[in-house]
């Protein structure tokens, strides 16, 4: 009787426990795989990336910063029509170029002013 009880008792330990370490198993590799199609930057920090609706408020800024620049560029008087397009195809194509960090170094004061944005009709 004693032996048979310890038997069954052994029995339902060895199941109880080989049972926890199946569930162990399917939960770590669960785990593994989020771990996995998880962006690298994730896995170390989430705030080093940005989520989708972060993103569209830095573009929408971005181009308002453009679209705020070329109506600044249209309402100079002293720069001749060339010069004006040049600037607004840097402003839209390639806004590194040295034309347009010279316009803007020599325009830094107008362009910071609130009334500028008065001006352009960009006061929100």
């Amino acid at each position: 009787m004693k032996n048979g009880l310890l038997t069954l008792l052994l029995g339902v330990v060895a199941a109880g426990t080989t049972y926890a370490q199946q569930t162990a198993k399917s939960t770590m590799l669960q785990q593994k795989k989020a771990y996995e199609n998880m962006p690298v930057a994730h896995r170390f920090d989430n705030g080093l990336t940005l989520n989708a609706k972060e993103i569209a408020k830095k573009q929408a800024a971005h181009e308002d910063k453009k679209q705020f620049l070329i109506l600044f560029i249209q309402g100079l008087d002293e720069l001749k029509d060339k010069e004006k397009e040049k600037l607004i195809s840097d402003v839209k194509h390639n806004p590194f170029s040295n034309r347009l960090k010279k316009f803007t170094s020599s325009y830094k004061s107008q362009l910071a002013k609130p009334e500028t944005l008065n001006w352009v009709g960009l006061n929100k």
